[in-house]
């Protein structure tokens, strides 16, 4: 499983980021564009962005109501998408972009639930890897089902039209290639 990085900045405390979720406001974000009066809305660049801005948005939402109906705050769901192997917190923190102190909160309320648990080091007893129980493995393997069924922006798509625009987006994360 490759890492996935959250698309909204972390927060201080774990629950915050469910309190910032956003309600729906009835018309998709895409939906929204369309009436959008910027001056620049007639340039390519301008409309590329707007656009996979409200595809972030309307992932983000579904990423966050399916963590919610599994009980997880958003940045639970992030973290339990990282781990196949033991890691260690701190690394795990360079890859939500997180505080290392803010991981500590995160794992304590996933250890308490039984979804991960603290191992030493093999190489440093002083550093602490976190790993998933079998129940963690099975409520990522649950997540990650989820949204892959839920992630409605794509819903739509045939086949065909997803795999162009994974290729697309590949190309355009991965930069010119010579």
């Amino acid at each position: 499983m490759s890492a996935t990085h959250p698309t909204t900045q972390p927060t201080n405390r774990d629950d915050d980021a469910v309190a910032a979720h956003p309600e729906p406001c009835g018309q998709p974000p895409v939906a929204r564009l369309a009436s959008s009066t910027r001056p620049w809305g007639s340039d390519l660049d301008a409309e590329v962005l707007e656009v996979l801005l409200a595809v972030m948005e309307t992932v983000k939402n579904d990423f966050f109501a399916v963590a919610s109906s599994e009980g997880l705050t958003p940045p639970q769901a992030f973290l339990l998408r990282l781990i196949d192997e033991p890691l260690p917190m701190r690394e795990l923190a360079d890859l939500l972009g997180y505080d290392a102190s803010n991981i500590t909160a995160i794992a304590d309320k996933l250890e308490g639930r039984g979804a991960v648990e603290r191992q030493p080091d093999p190489d440093d007893r002083r550093v602490k890897r976190l790993a998933l129980t079998p129940a963690g493995r099975q409520l990522r393997d649950r997540l990650e089902q989820r949204l892959h069924e839920q992630v409605s922006v794509v819903a739509h798509l045939d086949d065909g039209a997803k795999a162009r625009l994974r290729d697309l987006l590949r190309s355009a994360v991965d930069g010119p290639t010579a």
